[in-house]
C-alpha cells in the first residue's frame, strides 16, 4: 500500500487540470495560508469555502491546508512564538515544564497568534511561486514532448 497514494492522481491534480498555473499556485498557496492560521477545527471548512468563493480548485487547498499536520506543528509553534515576541519587542524565554500553566498559555497564545500571520504570508508566498514555476515548467516540458 502505497502512503500518498497513486502517482497518477498527483499528476493529474497538478498538470492534467484545465486551470492555467496561477490558479493552481494560488489554490496550494491559500491553503498554505489557512493552514497555518491559529484557526483549529476550522481550517479545513474555512478552505474549502474559500476555495469556493475564490472559485480554485478545491482538492489542492484541502492538501495544502494539511501543512499544520502533528509533525510540523511544533516547528510553526516554535517560529509563530519567536516572531510574535520579537515583533512585540519582548524576549522569549521558555519556561521549564514546572512553570507551564493555563495563565502562561493564555498569554503565550497571543505571541503565537501574532507571529503566524507572517509566517503564513512568508510561507504561502514561497508556496505559490515555487508553484507556479513548477507547474509552468511541466506543462511547458509536456507542450514540446
Amino acid at each position: 500500500m502505497k502512503l500518498l497514494g497513486s502517482g497518477k492522481i498527483w499528476k493529474r491534480l497538478f498538470t492534467k487540470h484545465n486551470d492555467r498555473p496561477i490558479k493552481t499556485a494560488m489554490a496550494l498557496s491559500l491553503g498554505v495560508f489557512i493552514g497555518i492560521l491559529p484557526i483549529w477545527g476550522g481550517q479545513l471548512i474555512s478552505g474549502v469555502v474559500s476555495a469556493h468563493l475564490l472559485k480554485l480548485n478545491k482538492p489542492l487547498v484541502l492538501l495544502a491546508t494539511n501543512i499544520h499536520f502533528t509533525p510540523i506543528f511544533p516547528i510553526i509553534a516554535f517560529f509563530a512564538l519567536k516572531i510574535g515576541f520579537m515583533v512585540t519587542g519582548n524576549e522569549l524565554a521558555f519556561p521549564s515544564m514546572g512553570e507551564i500553566n493555563l495563565v502562561l498559555l493564555k498569554d503565550y497564545f497571543w505571541f503565537y497568534v501574532i507571529g503566524s500571520l507572517p509566517i503564513a504570508l512568508i510561507t504561502a508566498s514561497f508556496t505559490g511561486l515555487i508553484t507556479y514555476f513548477s507547474v509552468y515548467s511541466l506543462r511547458y516540458l509536456r507542450q514540446k514532448e
